[in-house]
């Protein structure tokens, strides 16, 4: 079942991606990236506020987890694991684009290995 909340979440992240996306090809003053910029932030408040006016089990993220001992933590942990993995993969496919001069194709494939391995180390952990 699909809630507003759900519709909310979804929008803001795909409008912040877009917005961050316009910003950088155009310009951060153009309205291209502030309308979206603007609505994105406006959705974030109203998914978390419309998450505590349903029930717990119609939740999209249950209530109980904002209580769980160390929730913050382990959500900036998530963050620096995926800024650090952004950082070092995105150099890894210039160096295999512009210095050895491989198609984008082939330097996808030469880091398929690191994304499946994590994948896996992923459901181990579970």
């Amino acid at each position: 079942m699909v809630t507003q909340a759900d519709v909310s979440i979804l929008a803001g992240i795909l409008l912040f991606i877009l917005s961050l996306t316009m910003g950088a090809s155009y310009s951060w003053s153009d309205p291209k990236f502030i309308g979206p910029l603007v609505v994105s932030v406006v959705l974030f408040p109203a998914f978390f506020y419309w998450e505590s006016r349903i029930p717990a089990r119609d939740a999209l993220i249950p209530p109980v987890t904002w209580k769980a001992k160390n929730f913050t933590l382990w959500i900036i942990l998530a963050t620096f694991g995926y800024a650090w993995w952004t950082c070092n993969q995105i150099p890894i496919i210039e160096v295999y684009i512009n210095e050895r001069n491989d198609r984008p194709i082939i330097a996808a494939c030469r880091l398929l290995p690191s994304g499946v391995f994590s994948i896996m180390s992923s459901f181990f952990l579970m």
